[in-house]
């Protein structure tokens, strides 16, 4: 039993040690790891299965983990290039405009509201209260 906590122990500071390391895939490693381990010493009683189990656990874990980074960068990803997009075409749209004098006062006075539109029905339907962002200009 002793054997087992030292493998058990050993394997995991060498997991949390692993350099580069995401805190998120450091823990979805440790907590595969010890759910393998734990798995494959309750199969068989035996330390090297438990250290197997530990093993495969460990690496589904970092499967799991590199998989839904990918998937949250994918996320980030889109939306910065959809930003970046459209701050480009409003900073090339504000400085043309600028610089040949149309819509000069408009650019400078545009502003976002936010409105709450009321609840209210009209012909037996019925529309929820919500809210409604608009341009507006001064």
């Amino acid at each position: 039993m002793n054997k087992i906590k030292y493998s058990i122990l050993l394997l995991i500071f060498l997991i949390t040690t692993a350099g580069c390391a995401s805190a998120k895939k450091v823990t979805y490693v440790g907590v595969g790891s010890l759910i393998g381990a734990g798995a494959g010493y309750a199969i068989d009683r035996n330390s090297k299965e438990a250290i197997i189990g530990g093993l495969v656990g460990g690496t589904a874990g970092a499967i799991v983990a590199d998989l839904q980074e990918k998937k949250e960068s994918k996320k980030f990803k889109e939306c910065f290039d959809q930003g970046y997009t459209q701050a480009r075409l409003v900073i090339s749209q504000k400085y043309c405009d600028q610089n040949t004098g149309k819509k000069e006062e408009s650019i400078n006075s545009k502003s976002f509201q936010r409105i709450k539109i009321p609840k209210k029905e009209v012909n037996d339907v019925v529309y929820e209260s919500h809210y409604e962002t608009l341009e507006v200009y001064q």
